[in-house]
């Protein structure tokens, strides 16, 4: 008996042992809950920039977590994203250690805290490469790391998650992928719709596409956005407002409209104020406004942001704005002195900002532009050349880019919109079965006739949105078309000024200075006034005119009463005839021989033709469109416009019948539209 008493004692102790350490583990369990919740609570309130509340709780946290617990890191994690707040460099350090020695002491270890704690390291890390270092390939691998991670964590709240992913579309967007972020940017906005009232993710998301249009050069679809983030400037705080202000002045800043520009910024320095947590924010729309200065002129008021945020700068040892900025001083020494300080063009100081700072294709646009001018103006041909054949280069993949993330994001709204024409077609056939069933013989016809006339709307309506679509898609073909020439008369006409430079003849580079800035500015305009392209002549003859001896002689010849400035033609097309009969016929001719060129402008049925004449050798070679390159963008370019009008503008070449030339000719009917396009 008393054996049999022992073991039932045994058993009973084991039994209660058991029920206590499951009790202590639902404890845990629950502690380690409230705790996690505790913690994102914290998180959305920096993102309302309510210190006070997470604050509050980074006390509570420390003092009731033991030293290398969960919890204690789990405080570190909100210690850390506080300090981003305040851009204390040190404790971010301090935090990112400490989390990166625990989790590889507990790299086999995984539970709901641990892994939260994991994504939240792995956030710090992306911001800490983003903004205090700037390297977007470090970002992206963070980012990228807590994205993956979230999605298998059920810890993880919708909000948080939503923050995460709109972290990710910010590094695609940083990198230049912005049809990629526009992506996660929807992603993001499909789980931002659980969360009722909370507009800080509609508003942080609105805004992520916004600037993805604007790098993309998208205007119209970026005014679209910057519009839909506007609507809830009164749900905005005041980091959220100065982004938008900041951003939407850089927008216009890249449609060259300096004064909105300038108003927008100027908007947003004012409402900084002069605390340390917004000396950051305050130094960055100073770098933006100072170019908006140079470029209205205000010379005195760049240079004294340019002292100011160049100090700031230098100390916190940022490269990117630092090597905007200096950028700015090359511009600004150029447009007040005429050649910029030899202290900002030394070779090694040009080659280290170049190929150090990454993810600002820009900012080496912007220094690449400024170094032609100087090179221009200092009559250095083979530095321009160069430099000229690096901003080609960097401006051919800018712009190819950009026609593919465009053509991407038309072909996902394209998808989009079909996806919900199916969705509603199914849902109407639905609608009429059960009306169908429900109704009477009597109504059956007249529902039969009603239905098809709203089937017959609504493929109308689909019918006009592939229509739009294909529209747009023909506009970018045709500016991948043109893109194609640009380069190929900039690299002609440099030739021919270097070549003169070897031979010992003087050159005057003024005329091919202006000849390359108006190629530049018009890449990316399809059609442009009869007066414009005549001023590309004017500008490449004179260049030419030095390689074609002291007989050569220009003319232009337009009828009385014809208005060049409301004549419209594809861009650059009378200046390929004019280059085809400078290489293929003038250039052929003796020294000794006169050489002439004419434009000759008239009307011509019911419209205007205007031909080249030169009187150069005959050409059979150039009676075949097929093998100039530039003849042949024409054709290609003619064909896209013509299908969209009655009557066809036409071209052509060949060999004058009643005398020795040749001669090109251009016709433009009356009633020719570019408003198509």
């Amino acid at each position: 008996m008393e054996k049999g008493n022992i073991l039932s004692c045994r058993i009973l102790i084991i039994i209660l042992t058991a029920i206590i350490m499951a009790a202590c583990n639902d404890l845990d369990t629950d502690k380690s809950d409230n705790n996690i919740s505790l913690y994102y609570q914290s998180t959305d309130s920096l993102n309302n920039r309510n210190l006070a509340f997470a604050e509050k709780t980074l006390r509570q946290l420390d003092k009731t977590a033991d030293q290398d617990s969960n919890i204690y890191y789990l405080s570190q994690c909100l210690k850390g994203k506080m300090a981003f707040i305040n851009n204390d460099t040190e404790v971010i350090n301090n935090v990112r250690t400490l989390l990166k020695n625990f989790l590889k002491r507990n790299n086999s270890s995984h539970n709901e805290i641990k892994d939260v704690i994991r994504v939240e390291y792995y956030s710090i890390e992306g911001l800490y490469w983003i903004k205090c270092v700037g390297n977007t390939d470090s970002t992206y691998k963070y980012f990228n790391k807590a994205y993956m991670l979230a999605k298998n964590t059920k810890s993880i709240p919708n909000s948080s998650m939503v923050n995460i992913i709109i972290n990710l579309a910010d590094t695609y967007k940083q990198t230049g992928q912005y049809d990629q972020a526009i992506i996660y940017y929807i992603e993001a906005a499909k789980k931002a719709q659980r969360e009722k009232q909370n507009y800080n993710n509609v508003i942080a998301i609105y805004m992520g596409i916004s600037i993805a249009y604007t790098s993309m050069g998208d205007f119209k679809m970026s005014e679209k956005w910057w519009d839909k983030s506007g609507q809830y400037w009164s749900h905005m705080n005041s980091n959220d407002r100065f982004i938008y202000l900041n951003n939407r002045g850089h927008d216009y800043y890249q449609r060259k409209q300096f004064e909105r520009s300038r108003y927008y910024l100027e908007k947003a320095d004012s409402m900084l104020s002069d605390k340390p947590e917004d000396e950051w924010n305050k130094m960055f729309v100073r770098v933006n406004l100072s170019d908006v200065y140079i470029q209205l002129g205000m010379y005195d008021k760049a240079e004294a942001m340019i002292h100011v945020t160049e100090a700031y700068f230098q100390k916190q040892k940022y490269l990117i704005p630092l090597h905007y900025l200096k950028t700015q001083r090359m511009t600004l020494d150029q447009k007040r002195r005429g050649i910029p300080s030899e202290n900002y063009l030394s070779e090694r100081l040009i080659a280290d900002d170049l190929d150090n700072v990454t993810g600002v294709t820009e900012l080496k646009r912007l220094r690449l532009q400024a170094l032609i001018n100087h090179y221009a103006e200092i009559g250095d041909c083979r530095r321009l050349y160069s430099a000229g054949e690096t901003l080609r280069m960097l401006d051919d993949s800018l712009r190819n880019n950009n026609m593919r993330m465009r053509f991407t994001t038309l072909v996902k709204d394209y998808e989009h919109d079909r996806r919900l024409l199916q969705q509603q077609r199914q849902i109407e056939r639905h609608k009429q079965n059960f009306i169908i069933t429900a109704m009477s013989v009597v109504f059956l016809l007249m529902f039969i006739i009603v239905s098809t006339l709203v089937l017959l709307l609504k493929r109308r309506q689909s019918k006009i949105k592939e229509t739009k679509l294909l529209k747009k898609l023909m506009v970018m073909r045709m500016e991948i078309i043109r893109g194609r020439i640009t380069p190929h008369f900039i690299g002609n006409s440099l030739n021919i000024a270097m070549n003169d430079q070897m031979e010992g003849k003087p050159v005057d580079l003024t005329p091919l200075v202006k000849l390359l800035r108006m190629s530049t500015e018009t890449a990316d305009t399809l059609f442009v006034s009869l007066d414009t392209e005549l001023q590309f002549i004017d500008y490449y003859v004179t260049v030419m005119s030095s390689s074609l001896g002291p007989d050569f002689k220009y003319n232009k010849n337009i009828e009385c009463d014809m208005d060049t400035t409301h004549i419209m033609l594809p861009s650059m097309t009378l200046l390929t005839f004019v280059e085809n009969a400078v290489k293929h016929g003038l250039s052929k001719l003796p020294d000794t021989m006169e050489k002439t060129l004419a434009v000759n402008i008239r009307r011509h049925d019911k419209g205007v033709r205007i031909e080249v004449v030169d009187n150069g050798s005959a050409k059979k070679e150039a009676q075949t469109t097929n093998t100039n390159i530039g003849l042949k963008i024409i054709r290609q370019t003619l064909m896209l416009l013509n299908e969209k009008n009655k009557e066809k503008m036409t071209f052509g070449v060949g060999n004058i019948e009643s005398g020795h030339g040749f001669m090109s000719w251009l016709y433009i009917p009356d009633n020719f539209t570019f408003t198509n396009y």
